[in-house]
């Protein structure tokens, strides 16, 4: 089936959970769903009648073909602007790959551990290499996924990781998850190294301790006069939805864990520039989670379906349980 067909032929329901974020307009970087990166050319066409009614121009990065799509199908991309993205969590850490990870690149994962993260990245970049320093990891991920390639070795081995790359080929990403409790010294070691052996490649980076600093320096600049002209550009993102009611001790101890976090940002951002240095410091980008939208809910012809069959189920024990009573 061809990727225009595809992409008109999704339910409502997959559609709207997909849809992050509308209306797209001209030269946004999108993710159609199931096909990969395109661009948009023409925003959704209001004009009743009009052939494309309710759909979007795209042009596919993979092979150049265009196609009108339901922007239902579409996720805004937001690539990063600078060289070294910054995450905080896990789960941020693997959003960031769908935003900046395409076909192209050609990638390496230092930290891979089992191989989830590294198997989510070869289903969007062209190649893609796992090292961890835990031999038990590495045999793990290499019996998961076969068809990548892991190797036990240190990623401060430049010399060695660069070898990792296919023929002729350098690599264009290295994400790095050494832990995102690592020390900041060492986080900041391993990128610099990264970038002085990669000069082309972009790095994106999971680390609680350095996104703590990147924060307090942000929140630095911010207050200095003038502020962050660079901050108030940024476009609004997402906002989470409203946290669940906390009993006041669930609250405290939330409030304590900010505190201590904005505190040891506010000691790692005094280091940042001699852990990091100016020019990579200033190549540092925050990535900041965008929040999915709650899912549907359950149409209330399918919630009576599914009593309905709970129902017989139901119905079906309990008549050889009769039976058997009988006897």
């Amino acid at each position: 089936m061809t990727k225009a067909a595809n992409a008109g032929g999704k339910s409502s329901a997959q559609e709207s959970i997909y849809n992050y974020q509308t209306p797209f307009g001209p030269g946004n970087i999108v993710d159609v769903k199931g096909h990969g990166r395109a661009t948009v050319l023409e925003a959704v066409i209001d004009a009743p009648g009009h052939q494309h009614h309710g759909r979007c121009h795209i042009r596919y990065h993979e092979d150049g073909s265009t196609y009108w799509a339901r922007p239902q199908l579409l996720r805004r991309m937001r690539p990063a602007a600078r060289r070294v993205l910054v995450a905080r969590h896990t789960h941020s850490y693997r959003d960031a790959m769908v935003h900046n990870v395409d076909r192209p690149d050609v990638c390496l994962e230092i930290g891979c551990h089992e191989g989830l993260t590294t198997n989510m990245i070869s289903n969007r970049a062209t190649y893609v290499a796992g090292i961890d320093t835990a031999p038990e990891v590495v045999e793990i991920a290499a019996a998961r996924h076969p068809h990548l390639a892991f190797r036990q070795m240190d990623g401060l081995d430049t010399a060695a990781t660069a070898g990792l790359a296919p023929a002729g080929c350098t690599f264009s990403l290295v994400c790095i998850d050494i832990s995102g409790k690592a020390p900041l010294n060492l986080i900041c070691e391993m990128i610099r190294a990264q970038a002085a052996a990669f000069p082309a490649a972009r790095l994106i980076v999971k680390n609680e301790e350095l996104y703590d600093a990147l924060v307090a320096l942000e929140q630095q600049r911010e207050q200095q006069p003038g502020g962050s002209q660079e901050q108030q550009q940024q476009p609004a993102l997402p906002q989470p939805a409203p946290a669940a009611v906390q009993t006041p001790e669930q609250a405290a101890a939330a409030a304590a864990v900010e505190a201590a976090a904005a505190a040891r940002g506010r000691a790692g951002a005094a280091r940042l520039p001699e852990l990091l240095g100016p020019g990579l410091l200033a190549e540092c980008e925050l990535f900041r989670h965008q929040f999915r939208p709650p899912r549907l809910q359950p149409s209330e012809r399918w919630i009576e379906k599914q009593l309905q069959h709970q129902q017989q189920q139901g119905h079906s024990q309990e008549q050889p349980a009769a039976a058997h009573a009988a006897s």
